[in-house]
């Protein structure tokens, strides 16, 4: 399919909600419009088991010294901890599996550019628009906003009973479960191996150097090897002391959906202060101070005024690999 370049648009996602961000209009919104859908189908058929939804705000990205799939692995195991320590009422939505950066979700847009498609009547390649119209923060933040406001109602995000925000004791969990003594030998072992089994990581890690999205990098090259000793120094600070939500765009912009949900609810005579959505740091519950402030935006655009231009928007190119179950998912194969 020959793409059109797509116009960026400001907006609100969900009117109720005073939080802007830009995202593509086009087939993007189109196919993100198909995984909003898709996403709250799951959500319905937890409510409709009786569970109680939690939201895992974590960093995904490839940013500060972290790596995306090491993100989404991480991502993966405090999901399921938690689904243990919290025990078979709560359904906690885990947002690294609905990202491109994971399989899963690569998988699941293919699954909706199939479908879409087939309803145009043409072929949608979603390798060759994230090479020509990559997507931005805001293309997801658009997406995940709608997630967790709308509900069928006042869209004051009733779905939800608990937003929980990946701490870095969730993260020293992840690092030490194989039996680490201490943070930096559970930070360097899991480099090693990851290096020997995963080719894209030991092509990132390694000369001549290439960008998260594998693209090669512009840097000269008799600059390179100290910035590759650099980017494996970022990777051990960013997992050892940073890699919590504090330290990601969407976690942030995430915190002030909750913050401004929350103000809507206490305000309205349907809800109040007692139907609040709970906030989770650290495994404990946020105090009331903290919970109720805003804070700097990620995604979201910044209040300006009048005359003064939007920023430039965050460009995502990563995504992950392409296997044979990441096609089949996609239906591209039997």
């Amino acid at each position: 399919m020959k793409t059109t370049p797509m116009k960026l648009t400001t907006g609100q996602p969900v009117p109720s909600l005073k939080i802007e961000f830009q995202w593509h209009d086009g087939i993007w919104k189109e196919l993100f419009g198909k995984h909003v859908h898709f996403i709250q189908q799951d959500l319905l058929r937890a409510l409709a088991d009786s569970k109680l939804l939690v939201y895992l705000s974590c960093p995904i990205s490839t940013r500060g010294g972290g790596y995306s799939s090491t993100n989404v692995e991480i991502a993966d195991f405090s999901a399921q901890r938690l689904c243990a320590d919290w025990g078979p009422r709560f359904w906690f939505l885990n947002p690294a599996q609905y990202q491109m950066e994971s399989k899963q979700g690569l998988g699941l847009i293919r699954m909706h550019a199939y479908e879409l498609g087939l309803e145009k009547n043409t072929v949608i390649d979603v390798d060759q628009i994230m090479k020509s119209e990559p997507t931005v923060g805001g293309d997801y933040m658009r997406m995940w906003t709608r997630v967790l406001a709308e509900d069928g109602g006042k869209n004051l995000g009733d779905r939800f009973s608990a937003f929980y925000f990946l701490s870095p004791s969730d993260v020293k969990a992840f690092f030490m479960h194989s039996g680490s003594k201490d943070v930096t030998s559970g930070v360097e072992l899991y480099f090693a191996r990851k290096f020997l089994v995963d080719p894209d990581f030991q092509k990132y890690f390694s000369l001549p150097l290439v960008e998260p999205d594998g693209s090669p990098s512009t840097l000269p090259s008799m600059q390179q090897p100290a910035a590759l000793e650099k980017r494996k120094h970022d990777f051990f600070q960013y997992y050892s002391v940073k890699a919590s939500a504090y330290f990601s765009k969407g976690s942030h912009d995430e915190w002030n959906i909750l913050q401004e949900l929350n103000t809507l609810r206490i305000a309205d005579k349907d809800f109040g202060m007692g139907y609040q959505i709970a906030a989770y740091f650290e495994g404990l519950q946020v105090d009331p101070g903290g919970a109720e402030s805003p804070i700097s935006a990620g995604y979201a655009v910044p209040q300006r005024a009048p005359g003064v231009q939007t920023p430039l928007p965050t460009l995502l190119r990563q995504t992950a690999a392409s296997t044979e179950a990441v096609l089949r998912l996609a239906l591209h194969k039997k």
